[in-house]
């Protein structure tokens, strides 16, 4: 980050935002790599993004996506959550504070329509992504993973 950057986070998060907003319709998906790219996310080479797909623009940078994947529409990709470790009743939403985990796509990953991906997650090479999944644990590699909560149901072997 450039020192001014560093000094004026409201507007990195405004560019952010704006360039999260722009990729979610912007055709074809060579340019909603670059503005994803732009936000900070680290996408590997011959990656398909489809239409309206969200990735964390909160924090990008701690998203990664390999070579070779391809990302379905309606994907969201979330890179933070609220941490409710300490939780109590007497508490509001703004008194948590939140978790930053990185998300890491391996190369060669196929996630089908609307799948959601949670924070802290490794989907491991080769890996198939069921439509409408919910990843809310680590997928190895080879592996189909499918329903809410995604669960590996086949692994593929050479």
């Amino acid at each position: 980050m450039t020192k001014t950057a560093s000094k004026n986070p409201i507007i990195v998060r405004f560019f952010q935002v704006i360039l999260g907003l722009l990729s979610y319709n912007v055709f074809p998906s060579k340019v909603r790599i670059f503005l994803f790219r732009l936000m900070g996310v680290k996408i590997g080479k011959n990656t398909f993004i489809g239409v309206h797909v969200t990735i964390d623009s909160s924090y990008p940078k701690h998203v990664i996506i390999g070579n070779n994947c391809g990302i379905a529409t309606g994907t969201v990709i979330l890179a933070h959550r609220r941490d409710v470790s300490e939780y109590s009743i007497n508490k509001g939403y703004n008194d948590y504070p939140f978790k930053v985990m990185d998300v890491v796509i391996n190369d060669n990953v196929q996630i089908g329509t609307n799948t959601t991906i949670l924070p802290g997650i490794v989907i491991g090479n080769g890996s198939i992504i069921g439509a409408g999944s919910v990843v809310t644990k680590d997928v190895p590699p080879h592996s189909l993973a499918v329903g809410l909560p995604a669960k590996v149901i086949k692994t593929f072997k050479d």
